[in-house]
């Protein structure tokens, strides 16, 4: 199983493309009065919010963090940035 950060690019990545797609999406299927417009822009803020951690982790897990079946992981080593924060190199194989 691939690790998950909550504070992952991805989940940003996710967040906006679900609020700007609802957006769209409400737009489209309101008539375009602009209290009821901006009535279904905060309900597709809203939704976004709620949906956007559990789909962020889904699309961590399974698209940018998952490997590829023809790799395997040989080592994981622990070092420090510029900052002097800690960070991970993964070393990875080919696998013919």
């Amino acid at each position: 199983m691939s690790p998950v950060h909550p504070r992952c690019g991805t989940n940003l990545s996710v967040a906006m493309l679900l609020t700007a797609g609802l957006a769209v999406g409400i737009n489209l299927a309101l008539p375009k009065g602009p209290i009821l417009q901006l009535l279904g822009l905060g309900a597709a803020a809203a939704a976004a919010a709620q949906l956007a951690p559990d789909a962020g982790s889904l699309a961590q897990r399974y698209v940018t963090t998952a490997i590829p079946f023809n790799l395997s992981v040989v080592d994981i080593s622990v070092s420090q940035d510029f900052w002097g924060r800690e960070a991970h190199f993964v070393r990875v194989r080919w696998v013919e």
